[in-house]
């Protein structure tokens, strides 16, 4: 919520859910798109009460598109800490209220766990990882997942030292992998999108935004909805890249 807003999850929320804000996945404010490192990683999903075999669904606002980037970061990183079941609720909050489904207002204090994370790199491409593509020592497609002009160069995050992508990259909007409520597109036309695209896991394919947001639905979609294999999410992204 924002400053001075009141608090989405006590207003109401899925019965049982814990309150995991999007910042306790986030790196700092220079550079939010960073990875937590594995000690605090572990903090916090003790904290949570999360273990690597339960279950675990992410819940977000479903306000927008933009939004489901927040689901698909955390889905990543819950991932690639080992945890092994999961999902995210398609068109999260609001499609939930829009199916008259329950709702709580009493705070849920979830029982720490003891999970260590030992964070995985099979979907994580470093900077290293990119560097090595740019200057032609790897192979890989790069994929911009913000707007065209970000793209182009014309336009550029606050918290980036400049304008500009990745050399070789081309871009493919996040936004096109959605249709009403805003809910994803089904897994067929995911994979008609994919295909159209060249996206048919033949090459590594890297996807970066300004800060691994937008990026980790273009990661999800193709992924884990899609079923592409060789997908990895560039988590500092653009914001990273730039001010290196």
């Amino acid at each position: 919520a924002e400053e001075g807003a009141p608090d989405p999850y006590t207003a109401g929320h899925i019965p049982g859910a814990v309150p995991a804000p999007y910042g306790l996945f986030r790196g700092p404010k220079e550079s939010p798109g960073s990875l937590v490192p594995a000690d605090r990683l572990t903090e916090v999903l003790r904290g949570l009460g999360v273990t690597q075999d339960r279950p675990t669904v992410v819940v977000h606002a479903g306000t927008d598109a933009t939004d489901f980037g927040a689901a698909a970061r955390v889905y990543w990183t819950l991932k690639s800490s080992g945890v092994s079941q999961l999902a995210i609720i398609n068109g999260g909050m609001r499609a939930w209220e829009q199916a008259a489904l329950p709702l709580d207002t009493t705070p849920v204090t979830p029982a720490p766990s003891d999970i260590t994370v030992t964070f995985a790199d099979d979907w994580l491409a470093t900077r290293e990882d990119v560097l090595d593509v740019v200057e032609g020592r790897a192979s890989a497609k790069l994929i911009d997942a913000r707007p065209q002009e970000f793209w182009e160069g014309k336009k550029a995050a606050p918290a980036a030292a400049r304008p500009g992508t990745l050399p070789q990259s081309q871009y493919f909007t996040q936004d096109r992998w959605f249709g009403d409520n805003p809910a994803l597109i089904d897994a067929g036309r995911a994979q008609s999108l994919a295909a159209q695209a060249g996206y048919t896991g033949g090459e590594q394919l890297v996807s970066f935004c300004n800060t691994g947001h937008w990026a980790a639905t273009i990661w999800f979609v193709l992924s884990e909805l899609a079923g592409v294999e060789n997908v990895k999410l560039y988590p500092e992204s653009m914001v990273g890249w730039s001010n290196a």
